[in-house]
């Protein structure tokens, strides 16, 4: 995923059409959850007034790639963005390159992101946080930081009277992850968010404004922390609000997060971005009847267009299945075959079955008690995943060394270390070859069943973990048995 590069490109030359507003200002709340955005007061109120529904968070459900969903209207596969960390601007069309290509004014604020990745578009139009927020923060100073970086981004921000504006609010992401996402310091610091999002909306709504509130993702509670990127509800349904010029009122939809772009284009006048994978979210719109038609048609011929782009409308793991079958299937023979030939010649196929259900039953119970799970959301920070990768190696190497030398002192004679080995790497080689079948190992131009993909992963580092214990136990000592006391004596007595 993180050496992914998008195979899409800019589709120039899409007509644009008459403006509904003047500014559209997009307000991401970087980790406010669905739940969490009911008890915004600020939030809920311009939803009474505006539409408002539930939009479904891109997988992974991480800040940049769902950033970038949100300005493109199309999917991380086809935008690029599929990771926090490695990835190039994205190729494809944004609100961004559209608004420069027709002169629009452009401004950012609140999110490294949109330098990064849009930077080309924003030279000297956007505001960098300068406050860093530092790792275990209070809940006060989280809020009290998210206020000093709302001031600046309102009086940054308001000196742009048209145009597009984005801005990112922070803090709950913060808050997410140190406490987790049903904790009361996550809720306290949303708090802070709310208010940065009613004094952001009082200073810049001049009646020709429209509002565009999202959140990127959501937060799971694992353990005393939080975290993202995976598919749990908690992380992928999150709050939409539209509100103030050219929005009726309307509530109780449900959307993908790639309808937000082609939305906010209309509003804007702007061409429809041409990889935009997204519906127009036409009931939350306020449109005269011939702004309506205009708008229509203008999606009908940017959809035709997208059909002889991506056939399939969205890229799936299950068009390459025919790809991977002939591998999956090679590999799946070869770890049956080994699994067959470690059976055969053990010395007691009785005991080398208990030992590998022994050692999985052990695996597992490790597996769970480190607080490892085949989601990303529970590696709670990307900074964090050596650590993860490193428990899941810990894991398997305890779970292996500790039957590996229980056989080898109490049962020397049951089965081999090797043959243990043998059997545990064949049936996690099974495994990976039917995930890679499924899903598939590699990213091209679908995005993969992230769960399964996480857990081939695992699955990997599994064999390389139980393969270097195995050696490890070869060169320990073996444990010999005490001799026959009697039978010496009599081969001593029989001596001349």
């Amino acid at each position: 995923m993180t050496g992914y590069q998008s195979p899409y490109q800019k589709q120039r030359g899409r007509p644009g059409g008459d403006p509904v507003a003047e500014r559209a200002v997009l307000i991401v709340l970087d980790g406010v959850r669905l739940d969490a955005s009911s008890r915004m007061r600020e939030l809920q109120a311009l939803a009474q007034r505006g539409s408002s529904g539930t939009v479904q968070a891109a997988l992974p459900s991480l800040s940049n790639p769902n950033r970038a969903v949100l300005v493109t209207g199309a999917w991380p596969e086809v935008n690029g963005v599929t990771n926090n960390g490695r990835y190039e601007p994205p190729p494809v069309d944004s609100l961004f390159s559209l608004a420069a290509s027709t002169g629009m004014p452009l401004a950012a604020a609140g999110s490294s992101l949109w330098g990064r990745a849009f930077g080309e578009y924003l030279e000297g139009h956007l505001l960098f946080q300068t406050k860093s927020l530092s790792h275990n923060a209070t809940p006060e100073a989280m809020a009290m930081w998210q206020e000093d970086n709302c001031r600046d981004s309102e009086q940054f921000l308001a000196r742009y009277e048209s145009g597009f504006l984005a801005v990112g609010v922070a803090a709950a992401d913060a808050a997410g992850h140190d406490f987790g996402g049903e904790s009361e310091a996550y809720h306290h610091v949303a708090q802070a968010v709310d208010r940065c999002l009613g004094s952001l909306v009082r200073a810049l709504d001049n009646g020709r404004t429209v509002f565009a509130i999202v959140s990127d993702h959501g937060h799971i509670q694992h353990r005393a922390g939080g975290g993202h990127g995976g598919s749990e509800p908690e992380a992928i349904e999150v709050p939409l609000v539209f509100a103030s010029k050219g929005i009726r009122n309307s509530d109780g939809w449900r959307a993908p997060a790639v309808d937000v772009a082609p939305t906010l284009a209309i509003l804007l006048g702007l061409p429809l971005p041409g990889t935009s994978q997204g519906n127009v979210l036409w009931d939350a719109l306020d449109l005269t009847a011939e702004q309506a038609r205009s708008a229509k048609a203008r999606f009908q011929a940017q959809q035709q267009a997208l059909a002889e782009i991506l056939p399939q409308g969205r890229p799936s793991p299950d068009w390459r299945r025919p790809e991977r079958a002939l591998p999956a299937l090679a590999v799946l023979l070869l770890a049956m075959v080994a699994a067959g030939f470690t059976y055969s010649r053990s010395r007691n196929r009785l005991a080398l079955l208990i030992a590998v259900a022994a050692y999985l039953g052990l695996y597992y119970l490790l597996f769970a008690a480190l607080g490892l799970g085949y989601s990303l959301s529970v590696i709670n920070r990307e900074e964090f995943l050596p650590l993860f990768l490193g428990k899941n190696l810990l894991a398997a190497s305890v779970a292996f060394l500790a039957v590996a030398v229980t056989l080898r002192r109490r049962a020397p004679e049951a089965t081999s270390t090797a043959h243990l080995a043998l059997g545990i790497i064949s049936i996690s080689t099974m495994q990976v070859a039917w995930l890679h079948y499924q899903s598939g190992l590699f990213m091209t131009d679908a995005m993969p069943d992230l769960n399964l993909n996480l857990k081939a992963a695992l699955d990997l580092l599994q064999i390389a973990a139980v393969a270097v214990s195995a050696a490890l136990v070869a060169l320990l000592p073996r444990h010999r048995a005490a001799p026959n006391v009697s039978a010496q004596n009599a081969i001593v007595g029989d001596r001349p």
